[in-house]
């Protein structure tokens, strides 16, 4: 009985593992930015042109405290920012992306969900690079010694998207929100 068991859990673990293989090739393809209609009676695929990407952004950056619960601490760092607006008008959504463990430019150029939803509902796309990754270091080339790790927290990163989001709405866009992430591999 328990080779049985094992022998249908190894089953189900190779069909999942095609199953998660075969979900892998498509986000691929996605992420490089083909959208691929192979669904046709004729089996002839037509390719959607890609969406935008950072090439389309603007890029800003914003000052950032190093630590956003302990005042005694009064550094500071520059966070990197995109920004698309071609669709958006005042009081329209914000689509604001919190990046994760990579350079946001990888989410930008990736994340279709949000280019595809953009201009039909007007929307401002931003996308925040996560503290400590791409070019957002906080103590520049030195942010991976010991010493300087210990701001790399998620309550840190989770901070700094509430206070640029929070500046942005103050300083010139007073519009609703949607937040969009990813998982970050250990989620996965």
């Amino acid at each position: 009985y328990q080779r049985r068991v094992r022998g249908f859990g190894v089953f189900l673990m190779s069909g999942m593992a095609k199953l998660v293989t075969w979900l892998l090739l498509i986000e691929g393809a996605m992420a490089i930015g083909f959208a691929s209609k192979c669904w046709r009676a004729n089996r002839q695929c037509a390719i959607a042109p890609p969406h935008h990407g950072t090439p389309d952004c603007e890029v800003h950056w914003f000052e950032q405290r190093l630590d956003h619960f302990n005042f005694g601490v009064n550094r500071s760092f520059q966070q990197r920012y995109f920004v698309y607006n071609k669709y958006w008008k005042k009081g329209n959504p914000i689509f604001f992306y919190c990046g994760n463990e990579a350079s946001v430019e990888l989410y930008v150029n990736a994340t279709g969900l949000m280019w595809e939803s953009a201009e039909k509902f007007g929307a401002m796309l931003v996308f925040a690079e996560h503290r400590y990754y791409g070019e957002t270091l906080p103590f520049g080339q030195g942010s991976f010694s010991p010493s300087n790790l210990s701001w790399l927290t998620m309550e840190q990163a989770l901070a700094d998207y509430a206070h640029l989001l929070h500046s942005l709405k103050q300083t010139v866009w007073a519009s609703p929100c949607l937040l969009y992430t990813s998982p970050s591999p250990r989620d996965s």
